[in-house]
């Protein structure tokens, strides 16, 4: 993705005034958000979608300052499993990082897929299978998406049957 894709991507969440289904940002101006391990889930157990960390929703979908790409970077691929030790999801889904830079602070942009359905669901360990797939900014979704709500709630049933099991 390059800057130009990225305001286009980030125009349209200003103009609804909200992340959407398929399009998360997190601030992470430090240290990574606690919550997007249950994005990462939500997305691995849906149809994949994009997180943008170094942005702030509050701000008007800009980029944060002081923003510390390689640290939180790192903190990422950690909590992925990827830096040698165990990782924060179990069954995590492939995905790509990009640097890409916004009005002059390089932004991380990540490409979440969807897992194939045998490797489902994607869970936070610490929460357990049974919270799969049922992150608060989903549900906040929606309320800005009924029509796609009702898949996405069958989605989830179908995570839980899953993970029941």
């Amino acid at each position: 993705m390059n800057e130009n894709e990225l305001i286009g991507l980030l125009e349209s969440l200003r103009r609804m005034g909200s992340d959407d289904l398929n399009v998360e940002v997190k601030e992470s101006a430090t240290t990574l958000s606690r919550d997007v391990w249950e994005t990462v889930s939500a997305f691995a157990n849906t149809a994949g979608g994009i997180i943008v960390l170094g942005v702030s929703e509050r701000a008007g979908f800009v980029p944060v300052e002081n923003f510390e790409t390689e640290k939180v970077l790192n903190q990422f691929v950690s909590g992925m499993g990827d830096a040698g030790g165990r990782g924060k999801l179990a069954n995590p889904p492939k995905y790509t990082i990009e640097r890409v830079e916004l009005q002059g602070v390089i932004v991380l942009v990540i490409t979440i897929e969807e897992l194939d359905p045998s490797s489902k669901p994607c869970y936070v360990i610490e929460r357990g299978p049974r919270a799969a797939a049922t992150s608060a900014s989903m549900t906040k979704m929606c309320r800005f998406h009924r029509p796609r709500c009702s898949h996405w709630r069958h989605a989830v049933e179908r995570l839980r049957a899953i993970a029941t099991r």
